[in-house]
């Protein structure tokens, strides 16, 4: 499985590639900081999952979301899945009216 991280946080982001490589099966092929690169380097690799940071600076979550899913391919059948953690309820909310 290819794996895009988008996080600000160089921390976060280390640490989630440090943890996701050791697992088999999955690679990162990217890695970005800022919401201007992610859409262009989801594009040019083409990763399977895109773990993206909620409050990814520049990021306009109504109009990158859905998006993702034209360069993202479904997992099974023809629906994109969106998984979504985050410690305000409003944030799932928002997330779940993407389209």
């Amino acid at each position: 499985m290819r794996i895009l991280l988008a996080d600000d946080q160089s921390e976060v982001r280390s640490a989630l590639h440090l943890l996701l490589e050791q697992e088999a099966g999955l690679t990162i092929v990217e890695e970005v900081s800022e919401a201007d690169e992610l859409l262009a380097q989801v594009e040019m690799t083409c990763p399977d999952v895109v773990l993206l940071d909620w409050e990814l600076p520049g990021l306009q979550a109504s109009v990158v979301v859905p998006s993702l899913t034209r360069y993202v391919p479904p997992p099974i059948g023809d629906r994109s899945q969106r998984i979504a953690g985050s410690s305000r309820s409003s944030d799932i909310r928002r997330c779940r009216r993407l389209r």
